[in-house]
């Protein structure tokens, strides 16, 4: 497996990077990573199946690093209507509708919300988590305002790469015993400078 192939970053098109990113998914959940990599790389909190993902990509773009065959990295997009796609982002989304930015909540605004962003170990620090949302971003903005998601208030590494993309923290909830941070992401300059 080499590096030195640069990804070539694009909408999801077939079962085989639907499989990449399960793969790379299962690499990365907190249940399947030690205290030590949580802490220093970060984690993914939920797992989803193929069926769910070639759902997700029916109804909207979603997103992947490809180097040569092998899915570098992930970006999966939800829209407010597929709030029961993942049934566990339920809480995410209803804070979404109390979660206040620039002044209005969020479900006042044509938003996209990012179910889940994650890059290989062997692509990190290269920049390619803001060359996912870039491309999210290029492709998405003239539907949507803008990109919202929550983090994990203890995945510190997570929350440094979105906010070095653009995301900002607006507000704080609780779910099964997790902290969570709502972030967003004002694609076109609604309310922040």
């Amino acid at each position: 497996m080499s590096t030195t192939t640069i990804p070539q970053i694009k909408p999801v098109n077939d079962a085989r990077e639907i499989a990449g990113i399960l793969q790379l998914q299962q690499q990365n959940l907190r249940s399947n990573i030690s205290e030590e990599e949580k802490s220093s790389q970060g984690f993914l909190s939920i797992s989803h199946d193929t069926a769910t993902l070639q759902s997700m990509v029916n109804k909207v773009p979603q997103f992947v690093a490809v180097a040569g065959y092998q899915v570098a990295g992930y970006v999966l997009s939800m829209t407010p209507a597929m709030t029961h796609e993942v049934p566990t982002l339920t809480p995410m989304f209803d804070t979404f509708d109390k979660a206040i930015a620039g002044g209005r909540p969020i479900a006042s605004y044509n938003y996209v919300a990012c179910g889940q962003a994650c890059v290989g170990k062997d692509f990190r620090g290269q920049g390619l988590l803001t060359a996912l949302y870039e491309k999210m971003r290029e492709d998405l903005s003239a539907r949507f305002e803008l990109c919202v998601t929550a983090i994990a208030v203890d995945n510190g590494r997570s929350m440094r790469a979105h906010g070095k993309v653009g995301f900002r923290p607006l507000c704080n909830y609780w779910d099964h015993g997790v902290e969570w941070t709502i972030v967003a992401w004002d694609w076109n300059n609604l309310y922040t400078k």
